[in-house]
């Protein structure tokens, strides 16, 4: 396309797209003021939200001539706005609500629990702490009690009752804490009584244990004497059994197969192992004969790890029966040890003594039943604490209803922001779709190929291009000689050049055809593939050409299934590879190519083979005859690499429509288009091998 011809359609795109926005300029302006007019009633019908403050004041009876330092004021201050926050405060709080306001948070007209014992206490809590702030003014000269709320009522009386509840502990505190006094000398008392009988239950304990020897057992010494052989026959036992489970944990963490004491390990894995080593021999010997890719290699790889995952899966089974003969041995061991003490105390004790332990374990059951009543007792009357013991005071010197303020969204702005978005919003959608109709209409404009532009073709005079391609003459790369005088040669320079260019990408694919129907480009492609073959890449032909054309015949191989067989469920997928005699490279066909006519063909289908190939293939060669190469073109739309046309120095049919800035339908970036002067017919695979 010429530059004036690029100018001119650019100004008609712009004319048209000025001429959609005053079009729909006034809509645009209209839907934007009706949203913001919406936006204000919307904010306008909002109930305000209302903050309450409350302000207490602390005072310090101190001691000190000076009174606190201002770095203990802080913290005591700091202390106490943690405790307006605490839980019970605030359950305590919310149950003081009307019941209106109690629904609010869930609450019903028990008294309040502890937020550990009633879930629902703890929502509450949060829900509560979302609304509150409470801090200490600046220079720490009072508290500030701060609730939010759309409930005018409920903000003022949250702020008052919480101050004048938190006053009211304040000053209970000092009536507590004389009681609190008493109780901590009795709870002082009764731990150190528990000490002293916890000290002569122990001291009978080991009366018992001594009773329980080899010299007072009397007539029970025999019995006994057996369980403790069966004990230490037992002990051996486990212990064997810990270490056969240590050597199997030992490979399970390493993950790795090492070699332990045979005597810890199952006949089972110790022949695994064996097999193990055979395959990794036979492994070391193959690679000294054939290359790392080569199919003997990959099947002994692949027998290496499978046995490595049996030996592991039987390290596992064996872990698992280890284990269970531990437990079972842990267990014996348990039930020796305990039938042993059984019959020593009922040998060892006399009655005394059992009457005495048993009074001694019931003053000890009512001793802590006693100390844990006066603990919750003690950490009941602690619901208020005070820092350092110091007494403390406070004043409400502000009430929530002297200190409400009403916080209104602020409509304007919202407004004029709704306003700007939906004016934004509308001529965002008139380009998206001035942008999608002008990509319309350029796709009827002619525009040449984007490929890459290459002048390596040293015989110019040979090269042949459509007249219709005029114009992007530029854009092919040229590999044109005579076939005839230097096949070799050629098909050389043109595999240099996909060698190079294939080093930066994981897979390339190469599409060889003639540009006339008559003309067949099989010889070219396999001589291509041979090539790369040899080069040390996995190779592979995708023929395109149907029974009675030239192409598996060629390679010396008979089709047993094609791609279209494939995606039919008719063939699988192992089915469609054939090795050519030689090694060099791989066949595969299409199949009948009359499906390419099909409007059901499972283009998406087609497409995730040519990908699955590329995981086992480093180049793939796309080959057949004009009529079926382009259909593949047009109907497949797959990515390609390069194309190599074979022409015969006459005039032949046109592959690509021209006219599309797209290359047969897809987004080119970087594709090669080479031209091939050939004047011989094709020749049979075995001529091809001599060349």
């Amino acid at each position: 396309m010429t530059l004036s011809k690029q100018k001119f359609l650019n100004e008609r795109k712009l004319e048209k797209l000025s001429g959609s926005l005053r079009n729909k300029l006034i809509p645009i302006l209209i839907l934007a003021v009706i949203f913001s007019l919406v936006t204000y009633v919307a904010f306008y019908a909002v109930e305000p939200l209302y903050s309450s403050e409350a302000r207490l004041v602390l005072k310090v009876k101190s001691t000190h001539v000076q009174g606190l330092s201002d770095i203990s004021q802080k913290k005591l201050l700091n202390a106490h706005v943690d405790k307006l926050q605490s839980s019970n405060i605030l359950l305590a709080v919310a149950h003081t609500l009307e019941p209106s306001e109690k629904q609010k948070f869930l609450l019903n007209n028990s008294e309040p629990n502890n937020v550990i014992e009633n879930p629902i206490n703890g929502r509450v809590v949060g829900a509560i702490r979302n609304r509150l702030k409470v801090y200490a003014a600046p220079g720490d000269s009072y508290i500030s009690i701060n609730m939010q709320s759309y409930s005018k009522e409920f903000a003022v009386n949250f702020v008052d009752n919480l101050a004048s509840m938190y006053s009211e502990a304040l000053a209970n505190y000092v009536v507590h804490s004389n009681q609190q006094a008493k109780d901590n000398l009795q709870i002082d008392k009764l731990r150190a009584d528990i000490k002293v009988i916890k000290d002569q239950i122990s001291e009978v304990r080991k009366k018992h244990s001594y009773y329980s020897s080899s010299e007072s057992l009397g007539f029970d010494k025999d019995r006994i004497k057996k369980l403790n052989e069966r004990l230490q026959i037992i002990t051996i036992k486990r212990d064997a059994t810990r270490s056969q489970w240590a050597a199997v944990q030992a490979i399970i963490k390493s993950d790795e197969i090492k070699y332990f004491n045979k005597k810890k390990l199952s006949k089972v894995i110790l022949k695994l192992m064996l097999q193990y080593d055979d395959v990794k021999s036979q492994i070391i010997e193959a690679r000294t004969l054939f290359t790392a890719v080569h199919p003997i290699i990959r099947t002994l790889k692949a027998d290496l790890e499978r046995i490595r995952d049996l030996i592991l899966e039987q390290v596992k089974k064996t872990k698992v029966k280890l284990q269970k003969e531990l437990e079972k041995a842990n267990r014996e061991i348990k039930s020796l040890h305990n039938k042993i003490d059984l019959l020593a105390l009922e040998r060892a004790s006399s009655d005394n003594i059992k009457i005495k332990l048993e009074t001694m374990q019931k003053n000890f059951r009512s001793k802590r039943l006693k100390l844990t009543h006066l603990e919750q007792k003690y950490k009941n009357y602690k619901t208020i604490t005070v820092p350092n013991d110091i007494p403390i005071t406070a004043k409400i010197i502000s009430s929530g209803e002297e200190n409400i303020t009403s916080i209104s969204p602020p409509k304007f702005v919202y407004t004029i922001f709704t306003m700007l978005a939906t004016f934004t919003f509308g001529i965002a959608v008139v380009l998206a779709k001035e942008a999608v109709s002008g990509y319309e209409y350029k796709l009827s404009q002619p525009k040449a190929f984007n490929a890459i532009v290459s002048k390596i073709c040293p015989w110019n005079n040979l090269f042949r291009i459509n007249s219709k391609y005029a114009e992007m003459q530029e854009t092919y790369l040229g590999i044109c000689a005579d076939l005839n005088a230097d096949g070799n040669k050629v098909i050389t320079s043109i595999g240099n050049i996909i060698i190079e260019r294939s080093k930066n990408t994981s897979n390339y694919r190469t599409v060889i055809t003639g540009d006339h129907q008559v003309i067949d480009a099989s010889r070219e492609g396999i001589l291509l593939a041979q090539f790369l073959g040899r080069a040390n890449l996995k190779v592979a032909i995708i023929d395109l050409n149907t029974k009675g054309e030239v192409g598996a015949d060629q390679c010396g191989v008979v089709s047993k299934a094609g791609i279209f067989d494939l995606l039919k469920n008719s063939a699988h997928f192992k089915d469609l590879v054939s090795s050519v005699p030689g090694g060099e490279f791989d066949y595969i066909s299409t199949g009948n190519n009359s499906e390419f006519d099909d409007p059901d063909l499972d283009i998406v289908g087609f497409n995730a083979i040519i990908d699955a190939l590329h995981e086992i293939y480093d180049h793939i060669i796309i080959m057949g005859s004009f009529n079926t190469t382009q259909k593949l073109l047009y109907v497949v739309k797959g990515c390609l690499d390069t194309l190599i046309v074979v022409t015969r120095n006459t005039t032949g049919s046109e592959l690509i429509e021209y006219g599309m800035d797209t290359f047969a339908g897809f987004d080119v970036s970087k594709i090669d288009v080479m031209s091939c002067l050939k004047r011989e017919p094709a020749k049979s695979y075995e001529d091809i091998k001599t060349l």
